[in-house]
């Protein structure tokens, strides 16, 4: 008993090779001819352009998801930063946030305590992007917890040091955060890693 088989490829957009149409009859009568030939093949064609095309649009829908999701990341990020900048009489507050992708590991923010005085910082998560912006929200929220809680500036980062230690993975945080009492014009400065602060002299016109 004798077969017939027809076999074609199933090519993709670029003639990019995705499978084969197999066809196989052991029908003595019934051998494939150039027409079943030809008509597969416009069938693999087709199959092929159809399957390049779905796989192109599922990349689509996963770009766009993945937008989506950096969209709302930045939007809450955003939300996170302060609005306004504290107005203390003799002293002016400046700020300006740029983030190097889409979402970052960078954070500012200003509080005003009871008694008056200022509270203000800038921390950075290692890396880049969603990962460290989700680090850094994180960060935020113990971040107005100690300060709220802890009895000096420096019990709050220690505080803030066992948080970030218990992330359990290999980035870091860094920050720097200030407390000004307008009043006696006193800054208490503490710095965990951070770059040093810079003070001008708006007199003499030096960096000190």
């Amino acid at each position: 008993v004798g077969d017939s088989s027809l076999c074609v490829p199933i090519v993709g957009p670029g003639h990019t090779p995705l499978g084969v149409i197999l066809l196989q009859t052991d029908d003595p009568a019934r051998f494939y001819r150039n027409d079943d030939l030809e008509l597969t093949s416009l069938v693999g064609v087709v199959a092929g352009q159809a399957l390049g095309y779905s796989r192109a649009h599922q990349v689509v829908v996963k770009h766009e998801r993945i937008e989506r999701h950096l969209n709302t990341a930045r939007t809450i990020q955003l939300s996170m930063l302060p609005r306004e900048t504290p107005q203390v009489p003799g002293y002016t507050f400046c700020n300006h946030y740029q983030a190097a992708e889409r979402v970052g590991g960078d954070y500012f923010f200003y509080e005003t305590l009871p008694n008056g005085q200022i509270v203000f910082g800038i921390a950075d998560a290692s890396g880049k992007g969603l990962a460290a912006s989700m680090q850094i929200v994180r960060f935020a929220g113990e971040v107005r917890l100690r300060i709220a809680t802890s009895r000096t500036l420096k019990t709050a980062l220690e505080k803030l040091n066992q948080f970030v230690c218990s992330f359990g993975d290999a980035r870091f945080i860094t920050c720097c955060i200030g407390v000004l009492d307008a009043a006696k014009h006193q800054l208490t400065l503490a710095n965990a890693g951070h770059l040093y602060p810079l003070w001008y002299h708006a007199e003499a016109r030096e960096v000190g």
